[in-house]
């Protein structure tokens, strides 16, 4: 005799138990209404969990109202075992700062490498040589919320070797929010893996014929309160050659007027990956858990170069002649080790997590470098050795309220100090003497604090808004060399706000400001000259500052049209922008930055995706912008962009082909344009044994045994044009096994350390 809450109660035409014509539940003290439009008769059921159905039979004639009086539901007499909820996540979810592409609900999931997944993820553009690309540029990679400096470095040897059947969702964060770092102006790909609580071992191999081999395993388990889960990935390659060729134009300089330079690049011996990652957690309750993470990664490689170099005068006439050749060995890695732990309130308002984090990078190359004279140039011989090392030590807290109307603020604090040194020394063979021996240091302090707020303004009106400062503070210096010391300080405020609106037919709108900063790295800062060949040289400007950018976007989405649909225009500006400056001193090419550019940029971006059948999907996307470039000295402007397709076919007997393309247009620079570059695939899988043994079949670039790359710049002193010419057609295999075919994942607090702020690299251009 006790009221039974949200009972299920079903309104049936007589003799029939499909299509109920009114469908509610009770409420709190068991009571519920059945309104019914038409005379006849009715058959009422009424069920709940744990208790025996129950069928009253109505006869409805006239009447305004029908009392059924009281019902009782009888205990039913066997015990429930499990209820199993079971929901279908759409494939793509939209929210007001994100893209949610769920892996898990992708049919190529269970049988196919992670690199597959993410090429039909929108907004991005995945190519194996170039790596991810977000609208044009690369967004920060995190695993879990967390960043491994070897995935940003190589993401597409992280992709390539990981099983696709483990990730849950890629969260492809378009407008980053205050709790990221200042220079997250790009975006961020946020990979999650799946999480159950069954030991598992996977392992895979991919064999390719431009690159070499992999192998890859992935061990899962639980002890008691401990969760642990490792992988282990090496790779072996041993083919990967280029061929460049450029033409450089002196328009100051008839004499030296016109230098071709033409290279072939080789891979010697054999160049090895190894990488090693565990990831623990303990939880001590519900409410407390703690994660340690560790890694470490070790890659080498040695290349060849031979070089032709000719200069010529302004009547195509020969002024000197010189070869060179080239025998460089690299070897870098990094190793981290990371603590974080989360604490969340028994009300469930609070969550407060603290984290640690130390990684050390290193990078030793040398480079044995021979000219040989031709025509008119002396020779040489020199080896030039260089080791480098970062060590990064970073402390992280953040604190998460949540209302009571659903309103939430985060507070967080971060500071990192890096501490990096360099240490090179030139020997001469010709004369048998030590040419350069130096060393140099580098410090950065950085210091931050954020706030973010998020609120409802109205039913279908959300907000969320924010704020960050950051500051930086980057010295550095030669020990034994006569060169001015860096000492550098900059601070910046960093708003952020979003609004959006979603409507009852699932469309969302938002409109967004982001303000970001592109910190200079210490190799854009460093003026120290580094020598690239005899005729190109690179150096650093100690005078640069961060450069603070400003982002207003619009964007749209509708999910629920069979053909979903993206849409994003956003507007980017800089009056401070950092940009590489090339120019010609005595002849020599060198290569520097500038911290005086404007920078514009207008951007289009949409994405169409449809199922056109039940055996058929079809995704096509592009981005175009209009980029504007200016100083005192030069301008540029022009579209860039980029355009993506792709379809897959789902046949008979769970077989599976895929086909795509890319073709991403020439990025703008102040002094010309970059590289374009395409891709093409095609590719068929199928599962065995109760998808437990995948097998991938991959063609990339079929029309092709090699892929040109064009550059264009051009100054009122220069113009130079050069291509590079890398292989093309590649042939793939993927293969992989999973016992037991689930996998276990640690315990993740909700924040971690996520470094990624700075810019500048050699040779940029």
């Amino acid at each position: 005799k006790t009221p039974i809450a949200y009972a299920t109660i079903q309104t049936y035409l007589a003799n029939t138990t499909e299509n109920p014509v009114y469908s509610c539940v009770s409420d709190a003290s068991g009571k519920f209404k059945i309104i019914v439009s038409n005379s006849g008769q009715y058959n009422v059921v009424l069920s709940n969990v744990g208790k025996q159905s129950q069928t009253v039979a109505v006869t409805l004639k006239s009447e305004k109202l029908i009392d059924l009086g009281l019902i009782k539901l009888e205990d039913r007499q066997t015990e429930l075992g499990v209820v199993e909820v079971v929901a279908q996540k759409p494939l793509i979810s939209i929210q007001p700062d994100r893209i949610v592409y769920n892996v898990s609900n992708d049919p190529q999931a269970s049988h196919s490498n992670l690199i597959a997944i993410v090429q039909k993820a929108p907004i991005l553009v995945v190519d194996r040589e170039s790596g991810i690309m977000l609208n044009n540029c690369k967004p920060l990679i995190l695993i879990n919320g967390r960043k491994i400096n070897s995935v940003n470095k190589d993401p597409i040897s992280f992709l390539k070797n990981t099983a696709a059947s483990r990730i849950s969702k890629l969260e492809i964060i378009t407008t980053p929010g205050s709790k990221y770092d200042g220079n997250e102006i790009c975006g961020v790909l946020n990979i999650v893996t799946s999480k159950t609580n069954d030991t598992s071992l996977m392992l895979g191999t991919e064999a390719d014929s431009n690159l070499g081999y992999s192998l890859f395993g992935d061990l899962g388990f639980q002890y008691n309160k401990f969760i642990v889960n490792t992988n282990i990935a090496y790779s072996s390659t041993k083919k990967f050659d280029s061929q460049n060729h450029s033409e450089r134009i002196n328009k100051n300089d008839l004499t030296n007027y016109k230098l071709v330079q033409q290279s072939t690049n080789k891979l010697i011996d054999t160049g090895i990956s190894k990488t090693l990652s565990v990831d623990m957690s303990y939880e001590f309750d519900s409410l407390n858990v703690i994660n340690i993470t560790s890694g470490v990664n070790d890659d080498k490689s040695n290349y060849s170069r031979v070089q032709l170099n000719n200069m010529l005068n302004y009547s195509n006439n020969s002024v000197y002649t010189f070869n060179t050749h080239e025998n460089s060995m690299y070897k870098f890695g990094d190793y981290n080790v990371g603590v974080n732990y989360e604490h969340i309130s028994k009300n469930n308002k609070n969550v407060f997590t603290i984290s640690a984090l130390k990684e050390v990078e290193y990078n030793n190359q040398s480079n044995n470098h021979e000219v040989v004279s031709i025509v008119n140039y002396s020779g040489s011989h020199i080896l030039y050795n260089q080791h480098e090392k970062m060590d990064e030590n970073t402390f992280q807290l953040d604190f998460d309220h949540l209302f009571k109307n659903n309103s939430k603020i985060s507070i967080g604090a971060k500071t990192i100090f890096r501490e990096n040194t360099s240490t090179s020394n030139n020997y001469n063979y010709l004369e048998d003497t030590i040419m350069l021996n130096e060393k140099f240091r580098n410090s950065q302090l950085i210091y931050s604090f954020y706030s973010e707020y998020s609120f409802q303004l109205k039913k279908h009106l959300n907000v969320n808004t924010g704020l960050r400062y950051e500051f930086s503070q980057i010295t550095g210096g030669y020990d034994l060399v006569n060169t001015a010391d860096i000492d550098t300080k900059f601070a910046n405020l960093l708003p952020y706000l979003v609004i959006s609106s979603k409507t009852q037919k699932g469309i969302l709108w938002s409109c967004s400001y982001n303000a970001k900063i592109i910190r200079p790295g210490i190799v854009a800062l460093n003026p120290t000259l580094y020598v690239l060949d005899e005729q190109n040289i690179y150096y650093g400007n100690p005078n640069l500052t961060s450069e603070y950018l400003n982002k207003i976007s619009f964007d749209y989405s509708n999910t629920i049209q069979r053909i979903k649909q993206i849409a994003k225009l956003s507007y980017t500006f800089s009056n401070n922008s950092i940009q590489n400056i090339s120019g010609i001193q005595n002849n020599i090419y060198f290569t520097s930055y500038t911290n005086d550019a404007k920078y514009r940029d207008v951007n289009l971006y949409l994405y169409l995706r449809s199922q056109i059948n039940t055996w058929m999907q079809a995704r096509i996307s592009g981005s175009t912008s209009y980029i504007t470039l200016y100083n005192e000295v030069e301008s540029n402007s022009g579209f860039t962009g980029s355009v993506n397709a792709s379809a897959d076919f789902f046949l008979p007997k769970n077989y599976q082909l895929s086909i795509s393309g890319m073709y991403k247009f020439p990025g703008i620079t102040l002094q010309g344009s970059g590289f374009n570059f395409y891709r093409s695939s095609l590719s068929a899988s199928k599962a065995f044994f109760n998808d437990k043994l995948n097998i991938d079949l991959t063609i990339n670039n079929p029309f092709g045994k090699t892929k040109t790359y064009n550059r264009l710049m051009d100054s009122d002193n220069f113009h130079i044009v050069s291509n590079v010419v890398n292989l093309g057609r590649e042939y793939l295999i993927l293969v992989s096994y999973t016992i037991n075919g689930k996998e276990i994942r640690t315990s993740k607090v909700s924040k971690e350390i996520i470094n990624q702020d700075l810019t500048g690299s050699k040779g940029a251009q």
